[in-house]
């Protein structure tokens, strides 16, 4: 376990929680849309940056 969290770099971890963000910004966009038929403005801008 130790080489596998030696190997993993801050880099890779931020990548990783910013895809992570990513995709429950997506879903989250995909429920309101579906369901209201309304995306709320901050989410399609932070899905634009």
């Amino acid at each position: 376990m130790e080489v596998l969290l030696n190997e993993l770099d801050r880099v890779f971890l931020l990548k990783w929680a910013m895809v992570c963000g990513l995709a429950v910004a997506g879903c989250y966009a995909t429920y309101t849309n579906s369901h209201f038929r309304d995306i709320a403005n901050r989410i399609s801008w932070g899905l634009l940056r």
